[in-house]
C-alpha cells in the first residue's frame, strides 16, 4: 500500500478504504448508486453531471494537435 494510505489509516482507522480499478461508466454508476463515496477521475466527459457532485484537483494545458 502506497505510504500516503499507510498514513491515512493511522490517522483514521475507523474508516475503511477500498480501492476499485473500473470504467468510467462503472464508476459514474457507483457514485450515483453509493456503492463509491469518492472517486478520482476525468471530469471533462462525465455523462452524468447533473447527478454528480465533482470539484476539480488538476487541470491540463496539454494542447493536442
Amino acid at each position: 500500500m502506497p505510504p500516503y494510505l499507510t498514513r491515512f489509516q493511522r490517522s483514521y482507522p475507523n474508516v475503511k478504504v477500498k480501492m476499485v480499478e473500473a470504467t468510467r461508466s462503472d464508476i459514474e454508476e457507483g457514485i450515483v448508486s453509493g456503492d463509491f463515496d469518492v472517486a478520482f477521475m476525468l471530469t471533462s466527459n462525465l455523462i452524468n453531471q447533473e447527478d454528480i457532485s465533482f470539484q476539480t484537483l488538476l487541470s491540463s494545458s496539454a494542447a493536442f494537435g
